[in-house]
């Protein structure tokens, strides 16, 4: 049976990404930057060809003596720029910590250009690669937050579905790392307490700390798995508890000094995100900073061990 395929260009896939994310109405302004830095930075024109669309180490079947013998999962694919393919591979959630092997965690940026040259006889800059990693980012990010509207809109009860939707900082923060490099400030240093009964957060951790240390030990399959999705959950919520309000706090305080505005906390982040959405300049005085330490402080929250990486090592 013969199978039509659609076909997108790069700028396509972008405004069909940033229009997703809006229909969820959940502010979130590095990601409207990232929209507007995709669209002033389109690749050149290539001739469409098979594109994968979720092409990565989890994907692929690898024999040991005759490597990739196999490609999964095709439902995503489509006709365009092939380039989508090499730097979705290369985007950092899938190098599992390797940030220093930047294709998969296994491979270098070089030995990948120079394989995909002498296999197709074509070259790809280091900017074109660049762009699609930055939109893997992007869409990825986007993803991980129509999975939390797919649980909101009971689309999806799954235990595991909100979780996914905390990791959209991740996809968030690889955008700042590649796009705004610089300084962040630390976590705010937790509140000493001696004679007060135990916070909130304190009580969760230790929920959180049980399932993962003595339950999900005695538990196997599936339900193994999602009292670790419960666990991670949890102590998502207790560093929520713990840090957030002075993260929110100072958040609201660099909005209102960027904006020259004052709102709450919500109002601000509509604010800045209207702003970018209609034409803000995105080397604004302030702009970048006010990203990076907004970004970075949600991710310290949802998965301080993630290992956030800039650029692209070769």
């Amino acid at each position: 049976l013969g199978i039509e395929l659609a076909s997108y260009t790069p700028a396509e896939l972008v405004e069909a990404t940033w229009q997703q994310y809006r229909e969820f109405q959940a502010p979130q302004p590095m990601l409207d930057f990232t929209a507007r830095w995709l669209l002033e930075h389109l690749p050149p024109d290539t001739e469409p060809s098979l594109v994968h669309g979720d092409f990565r180490n989890g994907n692929l079947m690898v024999a040991e003596d005759r490597g990739v013998i196999g490609v999964l999962d095709w439902e995503l694919a489509s006709l365009g720029d092939p380039v989508r393919d090499l730097g979705w591979a290369c985007v950092n959630s899938w190098r599992f910590g390797s940030v220093d092997l930047p294709v998969g965690g296994f491979g270098t940026v070089a030995d990948l250009l120079e394989g995909y040259r002498s296999a197709s006889g074509r070259e790809v800059s280091a900017a074109h690669l660049e762009f699609w990693v930055v939109f893997g980012s992007f869409w990825w990010s986007v993803v991980c937050l129509r999975m939390a509207h797919s649980y909101r809109s009971g689309e999806n009860s799954s235990l595991e579905r909100p979780a996914i939707g905390r990791r959209a900082s991740e996809g968030q923060a690889d955008c700042v790392a590649m796009l705004i490099p610089g300084p962040a400030a630390g976590m705010p240093s937790p509140r000493q307490r001696h004679d007060e009964l135990p916070a909130i957060g304190e009580l969760v951790g230790s929920v959180a700390e049980f399932l993962g240390d003595r339950v999900v030990g005695e538990l196997n399959g599936a339900t193994a798995y999602l009292a670790r999705v419960a666990a991670n959950s949890l102590a998502i919520a207790a560093r929520q508890a713990e840090f957030g309000p002075a993260l929110s706090q100072a958040e609201r305080l660099r909005l209102r000094e960027l904006l020259d505005a004052d709102g709450s906390l919500e109002e601000l982040r509509w604010l800045l995100v209207e702003r970018l959405r209609e034409g803000m300049a995105l080397d604004a005085p302030g702009l970048s900073r006010h990203l990076r330490q907004t970004v970075l402080g949600q991710l310290a929250i949802d998965q301080p061990s993630y290992s956030v990486t800039p650029g692209l090592p070769g």
